[in-house]
């Protein structure tokens, strides 16, 4: 444990100890969101000023961009559509996922894949793993209770701390979002 705090420590039982405990910062991030039609797109940029977050020198946290797009359509009047393309980018790690969600009525049926790659904390060894998603829940007119596995189908030498994942999830709505969108916004383009 201690190598991954400070690799340059020989026993594995000396842990540096630092002087601060904690450290206070201020970070900004900004980003925008566009809604035209059925197209959403938003790109977000996180850690603006890279503060300084070490305890045991100095750090500073990496700028992180995400930039996301979605297509939603309705079918039908009763069966919606959304496809989705996700991506993060931070220094030299990245992680992509493109989804698709469909609403049957009151069914909800999902599945995604992912990419993920990078560089481990020495800087050199590089890693990657791709995944599926896949989703099954149930949408009500105020509650939605979904169930969520992942799953890796390919990482590279090494990993080995990825297991599947499950995931259920609750969501309640407080009101109808007709309701909710003002006759006059970005909403209604």
């Amino acid at each position: 444990y201690s190598t991954i705090v400070n690799n340059r420590i020989t026993s594995p039982w000396i842990v540096p100890v630092s002087s601060k405990t904690n450290k206070q910062n201020i970070n900004f991030s900004s980003g925008v969101l566009i809604n035209y039609k059925n197209f959403i797109f938003g790109t977000s940029i996180f850690n603006l000023i890279e503060p300084d977050i070490g305890l045991f020198g100095i750090y500073k946290l990496p700028t992180r961009t995400c930039i996301h797009a979605s297509y939603n359509t309705f079918k039908n009047g009763k069966t919606f559509v959304n496809l989705s393309a996700y991506s993060n980018f931070q220094v030299s790690t990245n992680r992509t996922q493109i989804n698709c969600t469909v609403v049957l009525k009151k069914l909800i049926l999902g599945l995604g894949y992912y990419n993920s790659q990078g560089k481990y904390l020495d800087n050199y060894t590089k890693y990657y793993y791709n995944g599926i998603v896949g989703t099954i829940g149930l949408k009500l007119k105020t509650l939605s209770v979904c169930y969520t596995y992942d799953n890796i189908l390919f990482k590279s030498s090494g990993i080995s701390l990825l297991k599947p994942s499950h995931e259920i999830s609750l969501s309640f709505s407080f009101k109808n979002k007709k309701d909710s969108i003002p006759k006059f916004g970005m909403e209604n383009w």
